[in-house]
């Protein structure tokens, strides 16, 4: 996969946004790309599932916002198809979390 990443970055055909997504971020990440007429549909060709493309990239992104110890979420590649789509690759670094003076830690949790 790591090959398909290089790819990607060789033609410099990638899309970059900080967590969380705003309304539409995914779709305009999509139509950013050289690719995008290949996804939705060249020449008579199907074109991709971009909703379930564009829900992958808000899903990754909500989980990103989520977890204060999520510094970079490299999903790469993203297999898109007519029926929908699937991530093959994902690199998540993470960092320690960042102590939040509300939030319980896991030793103070009365669960």
């Amino acid at each position: 996969m790591r090959g398909r990443r290089r790819q990607a970055e060789l033609i410099d055909d990638v899309a970059v946004r900080l967590a969380p997504l705003e309304t539409g971020d995914a779709d305009e990440m999509l139509r950013s790309l050289r690719l995008f007429p290949v996804l939705a549909g060249y020449r008579g060709a199907p074109g991709a599932d971009l909703r379930a493309v564009a829900d992958v990239l808000q899903r990754l992104a909500a989980m990103a916002a989520a977890h204060s110890e999520i510094r970079e979420v490299d999903a790469n590649p993203v297999l898109a198809h007519p029926d929908g789509a699937v991530i093959l690759d994902l690199r998540v670094r993470i960092a320690p979390a960042v102590r939040r003076p509300w939030a319980p830690s896991v030793q103070e949790s009365t669960c």
